[in-house]
């Protein structure tokens, strides 16, 4: 039988956010667990934060140069759908926009999302 009420694991909440470009959540899911949790994952999934914790330090860089924000994924329409709903009203989140609008147009076809 199908558990269809299944909680996600740390894991799994981690491994959705990859291509988000969302620092803060990315930042904040690795930290919501001890070490002892990502160190004890079967080595495929261990691999997989090893890339996402490589990928974050690119984004903090990004963010570093081009302001709060502009490493987000504005083609990820469902991560997109989330910030509108939670942070819509929060004049900081149109600032996040405009620095992601701004470092997708200055990054030209090397933008980090790029498809290659």
């Amino acid at each position: 039988m199908t558990n269809y009420f299944r909680m996600s694991t740390p894991f799994e909440i981690l491994i959705r956010f990859k291509n988000s470009g969302n620092v803060g959540v990315v930042r904040r899911l690795l930290a919501g667990q001890p070490e002892d949790y990502w160190n004890n994952l079967p080595d495929s999934q261990r691999s997989k934060v090893a890339a996402l914790r490589r990928q974050l330090e690119e984004w903090i860089d990004i963010e570093l140069q081009h302001g709060r924000g502009a490493a987000l994924n504005l083609d990820d329409r469902i991560e997109m759908s989330k910030l509108m709903r939670v942070l819509g009203k929060d004049p900081r989140f149109l600032e996040y926009l405009a620095n992601a609008e701004r470092y997708r147009n200055v990054s030209g076809a090397a933008w980090l999302w790029t498809e290659r």
